[in-house]
């Protein structure tokens, strides 16, 4: 039984690797905390659902995340700004926006906007309306779909009789959509610089999802859809929404929810079996930065709540009273005791303030450190870890001496497709740079051992991860620009 539960039998010739905490808990015959058996497996995509571009999977998602994605750096790695706005996806409202009479390889114009009177698009795509149609049918029938009370209109799929497209039905409001024209997009006056425009217009300008360049030459003709399904409704809360992340991916969760069978799997939990998972499909960009964003959440929501219990700040106890006072709740935030509950949270101010006391301890004790170190990834450089993204992402097996001919555009590319095992292999670069090179008593500095030393690592604006560190070497000599003899001794 319990090799059933936690050691299944995979198929492929590769062997089969734990990890350490894994491994610890295998040996005292316990189930790891993120094993599949306790809820974390993904379920089988069906047809339905394969293949669906962005904005086809958010016409039929019943969520709708808002996000403001930007392409970082030269390398386009992608960062979120702000929060996650969650909306109610009207789905029977949106998907009338297709036609009613479609063949197997009809395709439609969509523009997906925050609100109609913007002039940028939040995304926008070449959608199919027939694709669309069996992944809404699809999704109406699973298990979370019902819970939510969701059933496909049986209007939408009859036939329509009339020659004209029609993109409403029933009483729908005429601000959730309208067909607008590609060629009044394009600047008339300008037809050398149109595709460029309009290009920079859906994409960089509008932080949206990915978006399908286009043949704007072909289609400059043609009719697009403009519709803004979130426009005048009220954002719901990600902590009361309990099957949000599920209803914003149908085509990770397939409609079905997510049961965890212990009680202790955090939101933090989830987004890293998610992140780690050897089925890549969370590893979109856009998943990443929603689970980041929810899983940090959760976490404010559980330091507000310990806060409260608590009913303290520092020794004095805060009553109901305190803060219905003013000048109470401004000392306290003037004084930073307001903000402690972020300390506990990764990157928050409070919490590089709570290290940067550390780091000042650690200076009194030791003095002015000897040395500091920035280490930065070079994953282009990177041979190996371009065999191991084109191993998971493509399933190709390739050399090294393979990887290295590949251009520039592919290898970044790979690294925009997976930045969680960029990041994760760049983490093990660092630890085993600590443990042979910088740490080893054998290692780079074995004539003046390392005391102590303290890293902060960060992200560039490439989105890529680097350190920062200090290093307390024990004897090392110290500079004296008024002692010539420092200088050689420094540099040995």
């Amino acid at each position: 039984m319990f090799d059933k539960q936690v050691l299944r039998q995979q198929s492929g010739e590769d062997p089969e690797y734990l990890c350490f905490t894994c491994h610890e808990n295998i040996l005292q015959g316990k189930v790891p905390k993120l094993c599949f058996s306790n809820g974390f497996e993904f379920p089988q995509i069906p047809e339905e659902l394969k293949g669906l571009t962005q904005l086809e999977e958010r016409l039929v998602a019943a969520r709708i995340p808002f996000m403001r994605i930007q392409k970082l750096g030269i390398d386009r790695q992608c960062g979120l700004k702000g929060n996650v706005i969650n909306i109610v996806n009207p789905v029977n409202k949106t998907a009338s926006i297709l036609p009613r009479n479609f063949d197997d390889d009809s395709i439609l114009q969509v523009m997906m906007m925050r609100k109609m009177e913007y002039k940028t698009a939040y995304c926008f795509e070449t959608v199919r309306p027939k694709k669309v149609y069996e992944a809404a049918q699809y999704l109406s029938k699973t298990q979370l779909h019902q819970d939510e009370g969701i059933v496909l209109s049986d209007e939408w799929s009859s036939k329509c009789k009339n020659e004209e497209i029609q993109f409403f039905y029933g009483n729908q409001s005429e601000n959730i959509c309208e067909p607008v024209k590609i060629d009044s997009i394009l600047k008339k006056n300008d037809p050398e610089h149109a595709q460029i425009n309009i290009a920079n217009e859906c994409i960089d300008a509008n932080f949206g999802q990915e978006t399908l360049i286009l043949d704007f030459d072909a289609i400059e003709n043609s009719t697009a859809v403009k519709f803004a399904p979130g426009e005048g409704q009220k954002p719901l809360s990600l902590l009361k929404d309990t099957n949000a992340e599920a209803l914003s991916f149908p085509t990770i969760y397939c409609g079905e929810p997510r049961i965890m069978k212990r009680t202790d799997i955090t939101r933090t939990d989830i987004a890293k079996s998610d992140a780690r998972n050897r089925d890549r499909r969370c590893a979109i960009p856009s998943k990443l930065l929603y689970s980041y964003k929810l899983s940090q959440t959760f976490q404010i929501a559980g330091q507000i709540s310990t806060c409260l219990r608590k009913k303290k700040s520092g020794n004095s106890t805060i009553t109901a009273a305190n803060m219905l006072d003013n000048d109470f709740l401004d000392k306290i935030l003037q004084h930073d005791d307001g903000y402690r509950l972020l300390k506990n949270i990764r990157s928050s101010p409070a919490y590089w303030q709570d290290r940067q006391k550390v780091l000042l301890a650690m200076i009194r004790q030791y003095g002015i450190p000897t040395l500091f170190l920035t280490l930065s990834a070079a994953e282009i450089k990177w041979n190996e870890l371009m065999v191991i993204l084109k191993s998971v992402l493509d399933n190709q097996r390739m050399t090294e001496s393979e990887c290295e001919a590949l251009t520039w555009e592919q290898k970044t590319d790979l690294i925009r497709r997976d930045p969680i095992t960029c990041s994760r292999y760049f983490d093990y670069r660092l630890r085993q740079c600590n443990k042979f090179i910088i740490l080893n008593k054998t290692g780079l500095f074995k004539d003046y051992p390392v005391v102590d030393f303290f890293q902060r690592i960060e992200f560039q604006n490439r989105g890529s991860p680097h350190m920062h560190g200090l290093l307390w070497l024990q004897g090392a000599p110290k500079f004296d620009e008024n002692e010539p003899e420092s200088f050689e001794a420094c540099s040995r």
